[in-house]
């Protein structure tokens, strides 16, 4: 067949049955009087390719012993025509040996030809691989063992064994078997074949097969465990897919707490939470309970930060027993920046490369994504390597990394520990403090720690750590200024100070700003603001509804490492008279305790400006150490404020021993305080009077709820016992054993009641962007190039192997 007619240059290219043997097509043309010459021709392949060169070489030596077969061939026919001619026996003797002869050199170049096929497929089979690992940002930018290096190292790196590690992968199922389910035919991905599946469980459609109906989980699952053509974190490693979030990719809360258990009870070693709750979602009593358990069962979680772009953590990661993972993309150089989408802020432990589509910094022709193995979106008929960007995908390289440190020995409490003091932190500003946690994962430097002696003990989580937060609005300029305040006290899970750490958090509201502020010998330090002007246009003191919202994301301890402390009280004999004076009144009994402060001078705290003050653990609002100061015009159209009497001591006479404590009762009108800018709702709230409580029977002042009153010269109390710890999130109270209503209040949480809460039923995977063009334009800058959306809510194209052929060489 003519493919191609006669150029410039006088040659056509012919084409031969693929069946017929070379040689006699070369014979056949030669014979051929239209034919002056005849030649093969040669592959072009792209310059640079090794697997180019080594498959020309192998296609020479298959033309070679085509030739030599056809010789052999020609010989062979020889033999057996002298045979059958009656030739003397020399004369077949010769001809027998010589094609015996050139059989044997057939043979041998055959042999030749299949070892240079075998490299140059190989070879060939090893550009791709790389191809796609250049892809895999995910490996590039954790300095991954094997793939750091160069090529020729690979398969000199033993990849740990990780099938003894169960990851639970709560999300939306995982491609994990070929099989029908609802009519539809399932389709596994195949680089999660070397996982083994540990107890898997749909709790969206309540049965035992939970396969991926809209992409997430298995891409999710892809960059934990992949042993194929992409690769994971931890391959190999064993997957228990737990599905929480349905084919729209969202969920309910109780299946997220469903999830999280069944992990537990079937051994799971780590819990990859690549999901969130929107903004203002208070975690309900019934997840709290769940996270606890597993971190007191040794299960190490980690979740996405959330993809809001927000100076804040969304849950799950915000719990303190979680590990939250923030997300980066690439520049040019494919250093890591921030991605304009993810959540920071000083409770990010760790960031990983989550990818931004949309936006091709490193010029390689693709989306900055994370490549994986997934569904087509909403088809698990169909498997396929695609893009992606998220905290969801930031979360599950550092599952992966985690994953792997368990399975070289470190111990759970330990392993994030070894990755954040192994940490890159080769970026803008100090890692924790700027939101990017210890920095993102460098596996070479994590391993290498690990086997020195003695190095993780030098870096061993110190423990347990709580704050109590008192926070408090001092009045200057005659009231024509206003300065907010707040104090801390760190004490161990013992309930001793701890000196010499630095709290670190963030106050919102009238202000917004991270502040820190270093222990002391009685493990407190304080923190003061700049003023606020309340002056009018006259020169007049006014209110104009100023709130502070101080939440601790963290403590800086001697080690730059950052540990994540729980909320505390201390529990006095007032506290329990009180607790006990609210339980007995059944318009108090769902109410939280606060302070009120009227306009005036106090002893500890200087001039204080009219305020209401909530503690930590009184209103449910947060798990974090958390305090709240606002000034009564800020509940102006949210709540309406009573005057109350407390009855200390159920006479209901003033003149008894204990008489009644003057208060105020607020009560919310279901918004909370959803109008100001922090956005959250508030149980009524029974704010007892600051200075009454003080010249009052109890001989408390309200310092004492939140500092030790041992040495402090705040108050003794004339009732009994001294100031001991609450260690809120734990229900315990230490080096005390109180019994009644305060026990009973501790037990359910602090103050924290039923209407406290604002859970949001729906749950989120935090693997989709879904921007509007305008936001993102304005994040990337107006070169960003995007459409409506983001490529489809946030997955780019699939990558095809056209996609890989078409990279340059």
């Amino acid at each position: 067949a003519v493919l191609r007619a006669p150029g410039r240059s006088g040659f056509a290219a012919l084409g031969r049955s693929s069946g017929a043997p070379i040689g006699e097509a070369l014979d056949a043309l030669r014979a051929d009087p239209r034919v002056t010459q005849v030649a093969p021709q040669a592959i072009v392949r792209g310059a640079g390719s090794k697997a180019a060169s080594y498959q020309q070489r192998a296609d020479k030596e298959w033309a070679k012993a085509e030739q030599l077969e056809q010789v052999a061939l020609d010989q062979e026919a020889r033999a057996s025509a002298l045979t059958d001619a009656g030739a003397s026996e020399d004369e077949v003797a010769r001809a027998e040996s010589d094609a015996a002869d050139a059989r044997y050199r057939a043979d041998k170049q055959w042999r030749k030809a299949e070892q240079a096929q075998d490299k140059a497929t190989r070879t060939a089979e090893r550009e791709r691989t790389a191809q796609i690992r250049e892809l895999q940002l995910q490996v590039k930018t954790c300095a991954h063992p094997k793939y750091s290096g160069k090529e020729s190292t690979w398969d000199d790196y033993a990849e740990p064994d990780m099938s003894g590690v169960v990851i639970a992968v709560l999300d939306t199922g995982v491609a994990y078997a070929d099989r029908m389910e609802g009519g539809v035919q399932h389709v596994a991905a195949a680089s999660l074949s070397a996982s083994r599946i540990v107890a898997p469980i749909d709790l969206v459609n309540g049965d035992l097969h939970p396969g991926d109906d809209h992409q997430h989980g298995t891409h999710i699952a892809s960059i934990i465990a992949s042993d194929g053509d992409v690769v994971g974190l931890a391959p190999g490693a064993s997957l228990m897919p737990v599905k929480v979030l349905d084919a729209r990719n969202s969920g309910t809360e109780l299946e997220l707490v469903e999830g999280i258990h069944h992990a537990i009870d079937h051994g799971a070693d780590l819990i990859n939470i690549s999901l969130s709750f929107g903004a203002g979602y208070v975690p309900s009593p019934a997840l709290r309970e769940a996270l606890e358990r597993a971190h007191t069962a040794g299960v190490v979680m980690v979740a996405a930060a959330g993809n809001n772009a927000a100076e804040d953590v969304s849950w799950p990661a915000a719990s303190r027993r979680v590990l939250a993972v923030g997300s980066a993309g690439i520049d040019a150089s494919r250093d890591l920046v921030w991605a304009p989408y993810a959540n920071h802020s000083a409770q990010v432990d760790l960031t990983a490369v989550g990818g931004i589509l949309g936006r091709d910094a490193d010029g390689d022709g693709f989306d900055d994504g994370v490549l994986a193995e997934t569904i087509a979106p909403g088809d698990p008929t169909r498997v396929g390597l695609w893009f992606a960007a998220g905290s969801s995908q930031a979360a599950a390289v550092v599952t992966g990394s985690i994953a792997r440190m368990l399975s070289l020995g470190v111990p759970p409490a330990d392993a994030a520990r070894v990755l954040q003091a192994t940490a890159n932190t080769d970026l803008d500003g100090d890692p924790f403090l700027s939101g990017w946690g210890a920095g993102t994962p460098n596996l070479l430097e994590a391993e290498a720690l690990w086997e020195e002696d003695d190095a993780v003990e030098e870096i061993a989580h110190p423990g347990d750590r709580f704050v109590s937060v008192h926070p408090w609005v001092a009045s200057e300029s005659d009231g024509k200024k206003k300065r907010a305040h707040a104090a801390f006290t760190v004490v161990d899970e013992r309930g001793a100070p701890v000196e010499d750490v630095e709290v670190v958090g963030r106050v919102t509201g009238s202000q917004s700003e991270q502040f820190s502020c270093k222990t002391d010998d009685d493990g407190t330090c304080q923190v003061e603001l700049d003023d606020v002007e309340t002056e009018d246009e006259r020169g007049r003191a006014f209110d104009p509804g100023l709130v502070w919202a101080w939440e601790v994301h963290g403590l800086l301890e001697e080690d730059e490492l950052m540990t994540r402390p729980g909320a505390l009280l201390f529990a006095t004999d007032g506290l329990e008279r009180l607790a006990a004076a609210m339980d007995a009144d059944a318009s108090l009994a769902d109410a939280s305790l606060a302070v009120y402060w009227p306009e005036g001078e106090d002893d500890e705290l200087g001039d204080v400006a009219e305020s209401f003050v909530v503690l930590s653990g009184g209103a449910g609002i947060s798990t974090s150490p958390f305090g709240l100061a606002l000034t009564p015009a800020a509940l102006a159209g949210v709540a309406t404020v009573e005057d109350a009497r407390v009855d200390l001591d159920g006479s209901g006479i003033s003149t008894s021993p204990l008489g009644l404590l003057p208060a105020r009762l607020v009560r919310f009108d279901g918004s909370g305080i959803s109008t100001s800018p922090l956005g959250f709702e508030l149980p009524p709230l029974l704010a007892v009077d600051g200075s009454g409580i003080t010249t009052s029977p109890l001989g408390l002042h309200p310092l004492a709820f939140t500092q030790p009153m041992d040495g402090s010269g705040i108050s003794t109390s004339p009732l009994g016992y001294a100031s001991e710890p609450i260690l809120l999130d734990r229900a315990e109270i230490v080096g005390a054993d109180v019994e009644g209503a305060l026990a009973d209040r501790i037990a359910a949480g602090g103050w924290a009641t039923v209407g406290g809460y604002a859970p949001v039923d729906v749950l989120q995977a935090s693997g989709l962007l879904a921007l509007p063009s305008a936001e993102l334009t304005d994040a990337l800058g107006a070169d960003a190039g995007v459409g409506d959306e983001v490529r489809g809510a946030g997955w780019g194209e699939e990558v095809t192997e056209f996609d890989l052929a078409s990279l340059p060489a």
